[in-house]
Formats: C-alpha cells, sequence, structure tokens
C-alpha cells in the first residue's frame, strides 16, 4: 500500500432484499447474530481512514458504531448503483485516495482478507474472485469514481472494473464468497 493512500470504506447495506423476502436480511441472525453485525466485525484491524456505511434501516447502520464508520441514508436507495455512487460521493467529497467497498451481506469475509486487498492499493482497482466469479470487496482507485457515477439500476461496480487493463485479482475462498440469500432462506 502506497503511504499516501487514504483508504476509505463503503459498506453498501441499504439493499432491498428482494430475493430475501419482506424482513432485513441484515438483521438476520447468522451464525449465532446479525448478518451485517458480522462483516462489521471482520473491519476490526482493518486499517483504513474514514469510511460509511450506506443504509435504509438505521437498526443495520447502528451495528456498525464501532466501526468508525459513519451512517448515510440516502433519499433513494432502490437499486445498487444508487447506494454505490451515494457512497462514493460521500468518499469522494472527503479525500479518498481508494475506496474499499464491502457488502453488508457477506458475513464470512475476513479482515485478513480486508487487508490483503489494501496491501494492493495503486492505480488500479483490486476485486476479490472464487475461482469462477469476480465479486466484492473489491479496492477502486479515485481515478475510477467517476466512471462508476454513470451506473444505473441493480448494477454494480463488477462491469466497470474488469474492463480496467490491470485489474488485479485476490482470490476467495468459497466459504467467504457463499450466496447468503439462499444459506439463509433455507435455515
Amino acid at each position: 500500500m502506497s503511504g499516501t493512500a487514504k483508504i476509505a470504506v463503503i459498506v453498501l447495506a441499504a439493499g432491498q432484499s428482494r430475493r430475501f423476502g419482506a424482513r432485513d436480511k441484515l438483521l438476520s441472525h447468522y451464525s449465532g447474530k446479525p448478518l451485517a453485525s458480522h462483516v462489521a466485525a471482520s473491519l476490526q484491524g482493518v486499517p483504513f481512514a474514514f469510511g460509511v456505511v450506506v443504509a435504509r434501516n438505521p437498526s443495520v447502520a447502528g451495528l456498525f458504531t464501532k466501526t468508525r464508520l459513519r451512517s448515510l441514508f440516502p433519499k433513494s436507495t432502490s437499486t445498487q448503483s444508487q447506494t454505490l455512487k451515494a457512497g462514493l460521493q460521500y468518499v469522494k467529497k472527503r479525500g479518498a485516495s481508494h475506496a474499499l467497498l464491502v457488502l453488508g451481506d457477506m458475513p464470512n469475509i475476513t479482515h485478513k482478507h480486508l487487508k490483503k486487498i489494501i496491501t494492493k492499493a495503486g492505480v488500479h482497482p483490486v476485486i476479490s474472485y472464487d475461482q469462477v466469479y469476480s465479486l466484492p470487496p473489491a479496492l477502486i482507485p479515485r481515478q475510477l469514481f467517476g466512471k462508476l457515477q454513470n451506473l444505473r439500476g441493480d448494477m454494480g461496480a463488477g462491469k466497470i472494473l474488469m474492463k480496467h487493463p490491470s485489474i488485479i485479482r485476490i482470490k476467495l475462498d468459497r466459504d467467504q464468497a457463499m450466496d447468503i440469500d439462499y444459506s439463509l432462506k433455507n435455515k
């Protein structure tokens, strides 16, 4: 990681949980505690300058109080692109050199994996992959923030990041990448 990098964390935690059902899946219990609290715990010990949890539910945002993340409740959170853009605007205004993008519904992500991503900070994006798919968490350099502001609908950063000629991929174990919607619905 560059000594001049100013890493900001963005946790996307405002999803509509359409595939999951009517209740807020981020508050559903997984391994004995609310789902999103696992993500908050994974941020402990990860070096970052500041961050934001983009949420629609104050109870979900409250799970991140020990992480130093500020809560952001944008007016519109109906699509993934809206929550991502709100988070990027927040960290850009505060001078972030990079955004570490984490999803609130990936409870098995470890702080070790997040630290590994951060060590690769540079001019290139860094994305996780599980041998088959590229997926979050991802590290986005500031020069790509503008391109991501053009996203529409329920689209994340992946397609734009994957087009970057010098993208770095960090292996993610399959259990860290599991589909939590399927796991929680079939308990």
